[in-house]
């Protein structure tokens, strides 16, 4: 089967609009400083975060190596994280590493990126899969019905 994308699909368009939100909501943070999610306690929200971030490197590590192994093999791969969702990475990121890295900076504004990053997400990820039902057919399309793309979904 030939090839229609690259190892990285759409996630350079995703993170490339999510830093720019970013940058945007980082300033309009630092402008107002009136956003801030805790104003005590915050050693909780570090910690929160460390474990996020950690969860999520761990989660970026075996779905990476795993997705890299794939392409190489022009294979499509629907075991371990890819049997519970269909894009594991954008998923961590989505999900767990981002609101992780976003729970460090204390603020409702900049923890709004998540959001922005699914929204990049919907309306990108169109375009991977186009290229991945191209280059799978039938295996993909029946793949897609079966497992969701981002929340997972636990048989």
């Amino acid at each position: 089967m030939q090839k229609n994308n690259s190892v990285w699909g759409v996630g350079p368009k995703i993170v490339t609009s999510t830093l720019v939100y970013l940058a945007l909501t980082l300033y309009i943070d630092e402008i107002f400083h009136c956003f801030a999610i805790v104003s005590e306690k915050i050693f909780m929200l570090y910690f929160l975060s460390g474990i996020l971030i950690t969860i999520g490197l761990v989660i970026w590590v075996i779905a990476a190596r795993t997705i890299f192994m794939m392409y190489k093999l022009d294979s499509l791969y629907k075991g371990g994280l890819y049997s519970f969702c269909r894009h594991p990475l954008y998923a961590n990121f989505i999900l767990i590493l981002v609101p992780g890295l976003c729970l460090l900076t204390n603020s409702w504004i900049v923890f709004t990126t998540p959001f922005f990053m699914y929204l990049a997400f919907k309306y990108f990820i169109k375009e991977e899969e186009q290229c991945l039902i191209k280059q799978f057919g039938k295996t993909y399309i029946e793949y897609k019905e079966k497992v969701n793309s981002i929340v997972p979904k636990f048989h």
